[in-house]
């Protein structure tokens, strides 16, 4: 009996062993297994990050990608002009200050041109970037940057006798500059600039277009607009002058231009109407791939008033440009979507007759226009 209880115990102590170590052995697979999901795991996440990585540097790849020509997309331009801006632009050229100016004048007679002013100095202080503005202007599916600014420059003399007459104490002007970038190769580059001018004038008559006299005797309003038509952009250029106090010389310009795929300035039309008193001509351009191909000219008797005359009114609406009606500068071009006005400046006087001191007194107002869309963020 004893020897049955003892072989009972060594069967149960034998299976108990047997027991234990499947539960042992058990457990090294589960942790095994375990250890491999974990792996697994690992591996997963390792190769989920990769494809991840790759994926990002395939969007990377693809935004920085160039095609044929080098352009580039148009990923992140804003920034890159922007920086562009600050670490090349302002320090070589700074920023026009656009607080709006006032100053004073006297004239004893409207016989003279000695208009004694107030200060008599260059009041104007206008050279530095006046307006950026980034959008596609030439189509290519890369964004441009147009920078207008005003750049001082000597004033020579005068040969005519009517700008030696009314600007003979000027020795400086203030210029107007359009230069063109582009993005290519993940670079800023400049592809154009062009000084607003007059087109086919002599030096003399060039200084009336787009410009400030140091001492400015002028009433003036001078306008960039970016401008929609079938969807492709223009840079529409409005500029009109009357020489003061007599306002004997009276002139208007518009014109339109486009960037052409190299990111060059073409003129596209031209109109220029000037003249004194009573009698004015003007004088219509069209252009083909930047060259003229025809040109047309009209004279005016004001007291006659023939109706066959081509004024400016006429090239905008040949322009499909749309305008309202004014006093003072006979027109202002609508803004809307399609005709967004980026840079100008207005200088507009108003003058009165002192009795008591026996002269005209005049009140002259500078006003400057920024409304690039890059410009106003930086400034």
């Amino acid at each position: 009996m004893k020897k049955s209880v003892k072989f009972i115990s060594l069967l149960l102590a034998c299976g108990m062993l047997m027991c234990m170590a499947s539960c042992s052995e058990k457990d090294k697979k589960e942790d095994s297994g375990e250890k491999h999901e974990q792996e697994d795991d690992i591996e997963e996440k390792d190769r989920r990050t990769k494809d991840e990585k790759d994926e990002d540097d395939d969007v990377k790849d693809e935004d920085e990608s160039s095609d044929k020509s080098g352009k580039d997309s148009n990923i992140n331009s804003k920034a890159l002009y922007e920086m562009y801006m600050r670490e090349e632009l302002i320090p070589q050229l700074g920023w026009t200050d656009i607080a709006d100016k006032y100053f004073s004048g006297v004239l004893d007679d409207y016989n003279s041109v000695d208009l004694r002013e107030i200060p008599d100095e260059d009041y104007g202080n206008s050279a530095g970037i006046l307006s950026a503005d980034v959008d596609d202007y030439n189509g290519d599916g890369t964004d441009d940057l147009i920078v207008v600014y005003f750049y001082k420059d000597d004033m020579p003399a005068f040969d005519n006798e009517y700008f030696a007459e009314y600007f003979s104490n000027s020795d400086s002007v203030y210029r107007i500059a359009v230069a063109a970038y582009t993005i290519s190769k993940g670079q800023v580059v400049k592809t154009d600039e062009y000084s607003v001018t007059q087109y086919n004038a002599d030096n003399n008559m060039n200084y009336s277009v787009g410009c400030l006299f140091s001492q400015d005797l002028t009433q003036k309003k001078f306008e960039i607009y970016k401008v929609l038509i079938n969807n492709k952009p223009y840079l529409l250029f409005s500029n009109q002058f009357a020489s003061s106090p007599a306002f004997r010389l009276v002139k208007k310009d518009a014109w339109m231009m486009e960037i052409d795929k190299d990111g060059k300035f073409l003129m596209d039309s031209y109109f220029v109407s000037e003249g004194i008193r009573h009698n004015y001509e003007s004088y219509r351009y069209d252009f083909a791939n930047g060259a003229e191909t025809t040109s047309s000219y009209s004279v005016l008797d004001a007291q006659t008033d023939p109706e066959d005359y081509y004024d400016v009114l006429d090239y905008l609406v040949d322009c499909n440009i749309t305008y309202q009606e004014d006093e003072d500068f006979g027109f202002t071009i609508d803004e809307n979507s399609n005709q967004v006005l980026i840079a100008g400046f207005l200088f507009h006087h108003q003058n009165e007759y002192d009795d008591q001191n026996q002269y005209y007194r005049f009140d002259f107002s500078l006003t400057y226009v920024d409304e690039g869309n890059l410009s106003q963020t930086m400034r």
